[in-house]
């Protein structure tokens, strides 16, 4: 389980990629919190589409208490995830009833919506003049 940390305009950016490992899972949720806090960043995007493997039930329930635990102020967090990893909310539904702003979706785009985040849009293609 491996993790990257980006700084984007607006937010902090969380890759994983790899197998799940619930003890890595614990540590890094503890440095994307500080990350986050230190940054002076609210808003966090946590894009787990590359990870090789489902979080257990179990495993998205803990990590939501503890990072209901550690969260020091406010801070809204997407976690974006391969839609066959999707399956059950466990992480967001522990995560919300503890009062924190998280949103489980394989949609980047409602990831952004969620975050309040406007991706740039595409350039308008220019029709050609006519002769």
């Amino acid at each position: 389980m491996d993790f990257e940390y980006s700084l984007r305009p607006g937010y902090l950016l969380v890759t994983v990629t790899g197998g799940f490992d619930a003890c890595r899972a614990r540590v890094e949720l503890g440095n994307i919190v500080r990350q986050s806090c230190s940054s002076g960043f609210e808003r966090i995007l946590v894009d787990a589409r590359a990870m090789q493997a489902e979080v257990p039930v179990a495993d998205r329930y803990e990590l939501a208490t503890r990072l209901a635990s550690m969260a020091a102020g406010p801070f809204r967090m997407a976690i974006l995830v391969a839609e066959s990893h999707l399956g059950t909310r466990m992480l967001e539904d522990t995560a919300v009833n503890r009062g924190l702003e998280v949103r489980t979706t394989d949609s980047l785009v409602e990831a952004h919506e969620y975050l309040g985040l406007n991706p740039r849009p595409a350039p308008a293609l220019r029709a050609a003049a006519s002769p």
